[in-house]
């Protein structure tokens, strides 16, 4: 019997062993935090949200914080876009401008399209403006947008801390809003004073929301934010993408918001997981070699 069981067991062995040897590495990439100088208990929980994010998708790597930047090795198998693999978006609530603040640098900047040769109703549908959103872009149009928006004649017609922004497609959608989002260097709302995001019904009971909720010490931050901006729209950010951009009716005191996009489920609880776990600080990846 014991041999019977012992033999059971080295064949276990054999048939298992590819778990047993260590992982074979054959790229590493070197991850820098675009702030240096951030608090060490920032780049930590930076590097702690990087190696989750990796278990969470399933991936495997040697991620570890040395001498202030982050060295990541990856598997012989990892085929993905080290970019992909260790995105980088960051959660944040901005401040916006309404669509009548800057009607006339909109109508400045149809003109110059025109000239341009691109008539600007081809880039932006105006008849969806509304809040912060100048209107909807074509996705095939976005690039074009991006470029009139980015010519010196348009920028001096703009706020200099405005910038365009594009919401998260809806599925199948052919066609995202945009939307001018005030920009500064630390954005008033970010990740680090969030407890969690969770998934909850929706009011309609048929789509599904995402609750934030903040930590206790952020409570008051938030609601003087809300009441600073009470009738004003505020764009909840992940990244460059605007996943929601809902109007504040009132202060909100018991440190919570809700993010309603008409999403299932699924969509629900990807856009969670996406925010519990955005990075406190910025990383870009400025070295990658290959390992022998």
């Amino acid at each position: 019997m014991r041999k019977i069981i012992g033999s059971i067991a080295f064949m276990f062995l054999i048939l298992s062993g590819v778990h047993c040897h260590a992982q074979k590495y054959c790229q590493q990439a070197k991850l820098e935090f675009t702030d240096a100088n951030a608090p060490e208990a920032l780049k930590k929980l930076t590097l702690e949200r990087l190696i989750q994010n990796v278990k969470n998708k399933k991936r495997q790597a040697d991620i570890q914080l040395l001498d202030g930047v982050i060295i990541a090795k990856i598997p012989c198998d990892g085929n993905e876009v080290l970019s992909r693999y260790f995105p980088s978006e960051k959660f944040a609530i901005c401040e916006t401008y309404e669509v009548a603040e800057i009607k006339d640098a909109i109508e400045g900047m149809a003109a110059i399209s025109e000239r341009w040769g691109v008539p600007f109703d081809n880039l932006i549908d105006p008849h969806f403006a509304q809040g912060a959103s100048i209107g909807i872009c074509p996705i095939n149009r976005i690039v074009q947008f991006r470029t009139l928006a980015d010519m010196t004649e348009c920028k001096k017609l703009l706020p200099a801390d405005l910038a365009f922004a594009f919401g998260m497609p809806e599925k199948d959608a052919s066609a995202v809003p945009v939307f001018a989002i005030k920009v500064v260097k630390d954005p008033p709302i970010t990740i680090t004073m969030m407890k969690d995001a969770r998934t909850s019904l929706s009011f309609n009971e048929v789509h599904h929301d995402v609750q934030l909720e903040f930590k206790k010490e952020y409570k008051i931050t938030w609601e003087a934010f809300t009441k600073k901006n009470s009738g004003r729209c505020v764009a909840i950010m992940l990244g460059d993408a605007v996943l929601s951009c809902p109007m504040l009716v009132a202060p909100i005191a018991n440190g919570k918001a809700a993010i309603s996009a008409n999403m299932d489920k699924w969509q629900a609880e990807e856009m969670a997981q996406r925010i519990n776990f955005s990075l406190p600080l910025e990383v870009l990846i400025t070295e990658v070699k290959m390992l022998d």
